[in-house]
């Protein structure tokens, strides 16, 4: 309880110790140099403040802090998921919730047949329904998503394929306001038997209410949409077949458009093209709409003030970032281009203050932050 309580202190300490620094506009930093690679970011929702996840040897998973909104330095490590089994091929994912609150999930790779579940809260591991702080998955996991609203609930979901019989699985669990694990709530199996799945997910900030988007092969989009805060009903509703899709992971991104569900979806030799649902849960249909773009979507965001924002490689050196005034976005203005890029993965994150894109490129083990203002 003790170091929970200093854990927490730190969190607020960083949060408003460097609340008045004004982020440095329009221009990428390298920042962490000669640090571990990180495998997850985001900013803090009050400040805009940085925090990057890595994993730093002593069987932990490490939360470092940027100092400021540029990230000029960084404060001391601390440890974000203690007491872990590592594999390279463990997914890891972080979020903040109710007051800050720092969640951790790690799925840990056991065999070829299991997987454990492990998580943390404010550094200090989860104890499950079960019991135990370990929650194993027997089959193959391939992808981990884990996702919240500022001061509301938290949830994590795992997909991949079960033993035996090899179909797909998605599995979800519900981090509550009092900080409990509850799950799992839902456990959908759909019959599709493939090869591969990615799982994509948002919180509506309206209603609170969690939904994913799930990918088979890269090319058949299922959408799942919890029906209660607590997600314990959350029906997949298969949606469209995109066969030419350009990748499994990054072809795709997937948001909230006025509360409902829009995908951006980039296809080879063809414009990349949204798919937009009539409601939360699509269950009133949807349509497909071309956008002027060929590109692959990065990441889609929101502006400070409210409007859609996506991210594109327009090549594979070059980020352009598009405002846009529609969910096709055909009327958009450039607002920003990022180059020099070695094949980057980046993340968006918006605060009060800025919108920020962080660059992983792990081909040069180089991370950039670009704070758009």
């Amino acid at each position: 309880m003790r170091s929970t309580i200093l854990f927490s202190i730190v969190l607020i300490a960083l949060t408003f110790l460097f609340a008045s620094t004004e982020a440095r506009c329009n221009n990428p930093n390298v920042v962490r140099a000669g640090k571990p690679l990180a495998i997850d970011s985001f900013a803090d929702q009050n400040n805009g403040v940085f925090y990057f996840f890595y994993y730093g040897g002593s069987n932990n998973y490490y939360l470092e802090t940027c100092a400021d909104q540029d990230c000029t330095r960084t404060n001391a490590p601390a440890v974000a998921l203690p007491s872990i089994t590592y594999s390279q091929y463990n997914l890891f994912k972080a979020v903040q919730f109710k007051a800050g609150a720092l969640l951790s999930v790690a799925v840990l790779y056991v065999s070829a047949t299991q997987w454990n579940i492990v998580a943390a809260i404010n550094g200090q591991r989860v104890t499950f329904g079960n019991g135990q702080q370990v929650l194993p998955v027997y089959g193959t996991v391939q992808d981990l998503s884990v996702i919240s609203t500022y001061g509301g609930n938290a949830y994590f979901a795992v997909t991949g394929k079960g033993n035996g019989d090899g179909k797909n699985f998605v599995v979800i669990y519900t981090v509550g306001t009092n900080f409990a694990v509850t799950g799992p709530q839902t456990q959908v199996t759909p019959a599709t038997n493939n090869v591969a799945n990615v799982i994509k997910g948002t919180v509506n900030p309206a209603g609170l209410l969690a939904s994913w988007v799930w990918n088979t092969d890269g090319k058949d989009f299922g959408l799942i949409s919890c029906a209660n805060l607590a997600c314990t009903s959350a029906p997949l509703r298969f949606l469209q077949s995109f066969p030419t899709l350009l990748q499994l992971k990054q072809g795709w991104s997937y948001n909230l458009v006025s509360g409902r569900p829009a995908i951006y979806i980039a296809q080879n030799g063809a414009p990349l093209v949204v798919l937009y649902c009539n409601s939360f849960s699509c269950a009133t249909g949807f349509k497909v709409s071309n956008t002027p773009f060929f590109g692959v979507p990065v990441t889609s965001s929101f502006t400070t003030g409210g409007s859609l924002q996506l991210a594109l490689n327009t090549n594979p050196n070059q980020v352009d970032v598009f405002k846009c005034n529609d969910v096709a976005c055909v009327s958009n203005s450039n607002t920003h281009r990022v180059g020099g890029l070695n094949y980057a993965v980046a993340t968006w994150a918006n605060t009060a203050r800025t919108s920020s894109l962080v660059f992983t490129e792990a081909a040069v083990s180089r991370t950039l932050l670009y704070n758009f203002c």
